[in-house]
């Protein structure tokens, strides 16, 4: 704990890198699929 918060390192965390760059790897996959998603169907966009 820091005067700005709480520091965390991912590899040390979660074990290993291994698991680090699977959940890194998971959540820009997911986020390519919500845009291409969006892409198609045009669902979040505001105007």
């Amino acid at each position: 704990m820091t005067r700005v918060g709480y520091q965390a390192y991912l590899p040390e965390m979660l074990g290993s890198w291994g698991w680090t760059l699977l959940i890194g790897g998971g959540l820009l996959l997911a986020w390519y699929a919500l845009v291409r998603y969006n892409e198609t169907t045009e669902k979040f966009t505001l105007l």
